[in-house]
Order: C-alpha cells, then structure tokens, then sequence
C-alpha cells in the first residue's frame, strides 16, 4: 500500500466528515468517520517532519526524490478538492436516484475510498509515479465507487 502522510489523511477525512454532515448523511456514518478522524489525528501527532536527502549533484547516482514544492502540494489539494467535490455530487446523484443502502461495511468503503484518492492524487503530484501505478489508483477508485453504489460487476 502506498504511503499517505498522516497530515493529509486528516486533512481529507476533515473534509468527508463536513461533507457527511452538510449532506445528512446517516448517523452512523458521522460517526464511523468521527472515530476514523480521531485515530487519524493520533497519528498524525506522534509523526515528526519527513527529513529527505538533498538531490545529488551527479543525477546518475540513485538516491531519495526531493522534497515535493509548495505548489506541488498546492495542486495536489486542487485535485484533491476536485474530487471530493465530485464525490459529493455522486452521493447527492445517488440520494436523488432512491439508493438508501447501508450496508455494515460502508464506512470501511468509505475510509478506502479516501485513502485511495489521496494515493491517487499523490501519485498524479509525484513526476516519479508510473503510469501503472497512477493506473491502479483509478482504477482502485473506480471499483470503490462501484463497491458503494451496490454495482457488483464481478
């Protein structure tokens, strides 16, 4: 699994937690998202700083990517947002088409979801992430999405 700091996991989870209670969502569901809110911030307490090695100055020795600029970050948050938005407008897409399921694994899908857009949108950031690998992540949330709307393809 890739890895997601624990600052933006907060920081999207924060976010699902507004959008679940702008949009009504189920109790339960605020809930569920509370409590993973919650550990994510436990875990973001005890993280220091990344600390990464300075590019080196001959690019034919391997060594640690560069820390990722403030407008990197800053792009990542855009796609981020774009697609929390665009999430929210699926679930009100689906409250307006009758589709009230809840099932007991629907916060974990949830929690994936966010997780797997993160990835997404850290991977899309990052110039060393490989096709497949950004590949995956779509197609990761798009098997999510199906997950949620109750579209079992097989």
């Amino acid at each position: 699994m890739t890895y997601i700091h624990p600052n933006d996991r907060v920081y999207a989870l924060e976010r699902a937690v507004a959008a679940a209670v702008a949009q009504g969502e189920d109790r339960k569901v605020q809930d569920d998202l509370r409590e993973i809110l919650a550990e994510a911030r436990r875990e973001a307490r005890g993280v220091s700083g990344l600390v990464l090695v300075p590019a080196p100055k001959d690019p034919g020795v391997p060594s640690r990517m560069r820390q990722p600029t403030k407008d990197a970050y800053r792009q990542w948050l855009t796609q981020a947002n774009e697609q929390i938005e665009q999430l929210q407008a699926e679930v009100a897409e689906l409250r307006a088409g009758g589709s009230g399921s809840t099932s007991t694994t629907r916060p974990g899908l949830v929690d994936d979801l966010v997780t797997a857009a993160n990835a997404l949108g850290h991977h899309e950031t990052l110039r060393s992430s490989s096709d497949e690998t950004i590949d995956y992540w779509r197609t990761r949330i798009e098997q999510l999405r199906a997950e949620l709307t109750g579209e079992h393809h097989g």
